[in-house]
C-alpha cells in the first residue's frame, strides 16, 4: 500500500478550518456561560458529572442512562473548566466545533474548498445542532465523534487513519448507539466500496475494543440493563408521520437555509442526475443519498420525536449538507450572498440564552443556603447543580422513563429522602406529584412553593 494521502492537496483550507471552529464555537458562549441549566437533560447530566466529581461511580453508585464514555467526558471538561461548574459544558462547544470542521472535511470530497466551506458554515451556525450541542447532550459529542471518524475515513487510507477511524467510532459508539448507526455505516461502506478489508477489519475490532473497554470498566451487565435494556424497555412507538412531521417543523424553525439548499440540490438531482459532482477514486458517489436515506430512517423510523427532542434531528443536518455539495450547482459569488444572509437569519432568530424560570431561580436561591455538603432530592437535578448542591444518587435521574419503566420507584425516592445526608425536597414538576411522592413529616414546607427542608439542616 502506498503513501497515506495528504489532505492538503484534496483541497482543505487550514484558514476555512480556523473560521468554522471559531464560528461554531462563539456561538456556543451563551449557553456555556448560563448559570442554570438550560434543559431538564441537560440538569441530570451536569448533577451526574457532579456525582463522578465528588467519587460516585455511574452504573453502580447513580444511575446513567447514556454510554459509558459521556459521564467521563464530562468529568474531563470539568477539569477543562478549572473548577467552573459550567466546565462540562466546555465539551459541548469542543463537540459543536469538531461537527463543523469534520462536516468540512467530509463536504470536499464532493465539492471545491469554497463551496464546502459555504455549506459547512451552514453546519456551523445551525440551530439544530446548536441544542444537540450546547446544552449538554450526549448527541452532540456522539455526532461530533462519528463525523471525525467518516472524515478521517475519507481522507485517509492507510492503517495509522483506520486505526484512528476505530478510536473515533467505538467513543462514539460508547456514548450514543443507535442514532450514530448511519455514520458508522457510511465509515464501513467507504472501506469495503475500497475493497480495504483489512483496513476495515483494523477499524472494527479498534472500535469494538474502545466500547467493550469503557464497558468492562464499569460491569458489561450493570452498563448493558441501564444503557441498553432501559432504552429498550421504555416506550420507543414511534409514529412516522407525526416524527416526520416533528423533523421538518425543527428543520423550519431552526434551520430553513440549510433545508431549502438541500430541498434545490434535490430537484437538480432528479431533473438531471448527470450532472450529480463526481467524488474521487475510492468513493462511491451514491453515498450522500445512502447516507441521508439512512438517517431518516433511523431519525423517522426508530425514535420517538417530540418537541422536546430537538436535538436528535441534527443528526440529519450533515447529510443534508453533503447532499447540497453533490447536488448543487451554484455560482460561489451567489451561494456566498445566500450563506451570509442565512447567518444573518439565524443569529437572529435562534434563541442562545433561554430564560431561566422565575420559581426555579427561587428555589435555587433557597437551595444555596444548604450546607455544601448536603444533598437534595429533586424532580428536577438541575436545581441542586445550578445550587451548586449534590443530588442524591438514587435520584440523580428522575425522568418520567425511569419511572415508567420500573429503574426508579417511589419507595426508591421514600429511602432517599430518609437518608442522613438528604436535607431538601423539591417537587415544581409532575415527575414525582405522578407517583404520589411527597416529602415524609420530617421536611417542612418553606416559602419557595415545592421546596422543602428537613428538620435541623
Amino acid at each position: 500500500m502506498g503513501p497515506a494521502p495528504r489532505i492538503e492537496p484534496r483541497g482543505v483550507s487550514r484558514w476555512y478550518v480556523a473560521v468554522l471552529a471559531v464560528m461554531a464555537g462563539a456561538i456556543r458562549i451563551p449557553m456555556w456561560a448560563s448559570s442554570t441549566h438550560i434543559t431538564f437533560d441537560e440538569g441530570v447530566f451536569l448533577a451526574s458529572t457532579d456525582l463522578a466529581t465528588a467519587g460516585f461511580t455511574q452504573y453502580r453508585d447513580f444511575f446513567a442512562s447514556q454510554g459509558p464514555l459521556f459521564i467521563p467526558l464530562l468529568h474531563l471538561g470539568d477539569l477543562l473548566g478549572f473548577g467552573d461548574p459550567r466546565g462540562a459544558r466546555t465539551i459541548m462547544v469542543i463537540s459543536g466545533m469538531a461537527i463543523a470542521v469534520a462536516t468540512y472535511f467530509i463536504l470536499t470530497t464532493f465539492a471545491s474548498k469554497r463551496s464546502s466551506f459555504l455549506i459547512a458554515v451552514l453546519v456551523a451556525t445551525s440551530g439544530t445542532t446548536l441544542y444537540a450541542a450546547g446544552p449538554v447532550q450526549s448527541e452532540g459529542a456522539a455526532l461530533a465523534f462519528a463525523l471525525a471518524a467518516f472524515a478521517v475515513t475519507l481522507h485517509r487510507e492507510d492503517r495509522s487513519g483506520a486505526l484512528i477511524a476505530g478510536v473515533l467510532v467505538g467513543s462514539a459508539v460508547a456514548i450514543k448507539n443507535l442514532h450514530v448507526a448511519p455514520t458508522v455505516l457510511m465509515v464501513a461502506i467507504v472501506l469495503a466500496y475500497r475493497r480495504d478489508w483489512l483496513n476495515l477489519a483494523y477499524t472494527s475490532l479498534v472500535a469494538l475494543t474502545v466500547a467493550l473497554a469503557t464497558a468492562l470498566f464499569y460491569g458489561v451487565e450493570r452498563v448493558f440493563d441501564q444503557y441498553v435494556m432501559f432504552h429498550l424497555t421504555k416506550d420507543n412507538s414511534a409514529n412516522l408521520l407525526d416524527n416526520l412531521g416533528h423533523s421538518l417543523s425543527f428543520l423550519v424553525d431552526f434551520d430553513l437555509p440549510l433545508l431549502v439548499l438541500a430541498v434545490a440540490s434535490l430537484i437538480l438531482l432528479w431533473r438531471a442526475p448527470e450532472r450529480s459532482k463526481i467524488p474521487p477514486e475510492g468513493v462511491p458517489s451514491w453515498l450522500p443519498v445512502a447516507w441521508m436515506v439512512s438517517s431518516l430512517i433511523v431519525i423517522i423510523g426508530f425514535t420517538h420525536i417530540d418537541p422536546g427532542f430537538i436535538r436528535v434531528v441534527a443528526f440529519l443536518i450533515p447529510p443534508l449538507a453533503l447532499l447540497i455539495a453533490h447536488n448543487l450547482h451554484m455560482p460561489v459569488r451567489i451561494l456566498f450572498g445566500l450563506v451570509a444572509l442565512s447567518v444573518v437569519f439565524q443569529v437572529a432568530t435562534i434563541e442562545f440564552t433561554p430564560e431561566p424560570d422565575p420559581a426555579n431561580l427561587a428555589a435555587i436561591d433557597r437551595l444555596e443556603m444548604l450546607g455544601e455538603e448536603t444533598m437534595v432530592v429533586s424532580d428536577d437535578p438541575g436545581l441542586a447543580w445550578s445550587a451548586r448542591r449534590l443530588s442524591h444518587p438514587a435520584t440523580v435521574d428522575p425522568s418520567y422513563a425511569r419511572f415508567q419503566t420500573g429503574y426508579l420507584t417511589p419507595e426508591m425516592v421514600e429511602r432517599a429522602l430518609t437518608d442522613p445526608r438528604t436535607c431538601a425536597f423539591t417537587s415544581t414538576s409532575e415527575r414525582f406529584d405522578n407517583s404520589g411522592i411527597a416529602p415524609p413529616g420530617i421536611y417542612q414546607p418553606t416559602d419557595v412553593p415545592g421546596v422543602y427542608l428537613r428538620d435541623g439542616c
